[in-house]
């Protein structure tokens, strides 16, 4: 009853919350898996999360048809090139949430004209947006993208992440026998400007 959740005008979560003013959520779900990102007002910001399945044809055709010439000659060692669709999808729908403008434009305004490998993570970066950046990461078989403002440093712990995520499937696939204890991550992602 403290922290509502409500559609804005572009059906855009909105965060009502007297203990916590100034807070806004950008949401995601995949299949099994969902993503929440909080953020402070000050900041614009969105997460998607997609199934990275190579036997799903269908959905693969469907991202690739949303492609630009650009995006569809762009690879990434050492990325399966089936799932590079999926993570220009991800980046490119994170960035539309960021801007509040969701499916409401031509997808190839968000075109994604470099992606650069970070360790695990992938860093896109977009021809018109250029104050926008992209950081995209595998989850389970999942690919995630957080978008955030280029001025913007973005610190989270992936291992934490992983583990988690690792021990909530164990927990789910368990819980059927014996309840598996698990350990809360209190915070996973933290943001601040330069």
């Amino acid at each position: 009853k403290d922290l509502l959740i409500l559609p804005g005008v572009f059906n855009q979560p909105l965060v009502r919350c007297t203990k916590y003013a100034g807070i806004k959520v950008s949401i995601s779900h995949s299949d099994h898996l969902a993503a929440a990102l909080a953020f402070s007002d000050e900041l614009s910001m969105g997460v998607d999360i997609e199934e990275t399945n190579p036997a799903d044809c269908q959905s693969i055709n469907a991202i690739k048809s949303q492609l630009t010439e650009t995006e569809k000659q762009l690879t990434i060692d050492p990325l399966p090139r089936s799932e590079l669709p999926t993570l220009l999808w991800t980046a490119k729908e994170s960035l539309s949430k960021a801007l509040l403008v969701g499916l409401g434009v031509p997808y190839n305004i968000f075109e994604v004209n470099e992606v650069q490998r970070q360790g695990v993570f992938f860093t896109c970066h977009f021809r018109h947006f250029y104050q926008y950046r992209a950081i995209s990461f595998r989850l389970l078989h999942h690919m995630c993208s957080v978008v955030y403002p280029s001025q913007t440093q973005l610190h989270f712990d992936i291992k934490a992440l992983t583990r988690y995520f690792h021990l909530q499937l164990l927990t789910v696939s368990r819980s059927f026998t014996s309840p598996v204890p698990t350990k809360r991550i209190n915070s996973i992602t933290t943001v601040g400007s330069n």
